[in-house]
């Protein structure tokens, strides 16, 4: 019989429960002394009234979208520039991280400094992640920390189907981790496997039962984002 495990290690933890009547926080659960760490809680009302920053916000958007191609590596999937902020909202610190060379990623480290705009009110320590998917080019925003961190709500079409279609190695003990992009509506669009099982069938299978698990989505404010997530999934 085919087990499903799950590691959400970026972001997800705890355990199902009502947290007061505001419907932001409807059945998630806070811990407060860890509201700054991106480890086991659900959401800190402290944080209700912080605001998902967009592009132009951040940085001049066209030149930052241009460093971030010029930077990006052909061989990696992804291209990131990491953004961290100190308590007035100016800019701490800039890395980059998968880029062509070691001179492209100080080259779009110093662009970034260059354009980069103060973001008042953002949480001291706060991080932006400018993140291309380079083989589409697409362009997106990661905030940490969060006011709400994604919540499972449902495994079941992807548990059936794996044990409809896991065939001869269901209990074989194969484990394939995906990692993905878990969308403002609580979707999964771009995943890829990042620890093979080891046989090509069972990770296929593991990307196509990825988009089949429902989950609400994280929370910046009131306002639903995006996040990387990552999902194990043993056969």
């Amino acid at each position: 019989m085919t087990r499903l495990l799950f590691v959400l290690t970026l972001n997800l933890a705890c355990a199902v429960g009502a947290e007061g009547q505001d419907s932001a926080f409807a059945g998630r659960h806070c811990d407060r002394k860890r509201i700054d760490q991106r480890s086991p809680r659900h959401c800190d009302r402290k944080r209700i009234d912080q605001r998902s920053p967009t592009f132009g916000e951040i940085a001049d958007s066209a030149t930052l979208i241009e460093a971030l191609g010029s930077a990006a590596a052909e061989t990696s999937r992804l291209t990131d520039v990491a953004l961290t902020y100190r308590a007035d909202g100016s800019l701490k610190d800039v890395k980059a991280r998968d880029t062509r060379s070691r001179d492209a990623e100080r080259a779009l480290e110093s662009t970034v400094r260059s354009v980069a705009h103060p973001f008042p009110g953002i949480p001291n320590g706060a991080t932006i992640r400018i993140i291309r998917f380079n083989t589409s080019g697409r362009v997106i925003l990661s905030i940490s920390p969060l006011t709400c961190v994604p919540e499972l709500v449902s495994s079941t079409e992807a548990k059936e189907f794996l044990r409809r279609s896991s065939g001869s190695f269901a209990g074989s003990g194969k484990t394939a981790t995906v990692e993905f992009v878990l969308e403002p509506t609580g979707s999964v669009s771009d995943a890829w496997v990042i620890k093979p099982s080891g046989i090509q069938k069972l990770d296929s299978l593991a990307l196509i039962a990825v988009r089949m698990v429902q989950f609400k989505p994280p929370l910046v404010g009131r306002t639903p984002v995006l996040d990387f997530m990552a999902q194990s999934f043993t056969f």
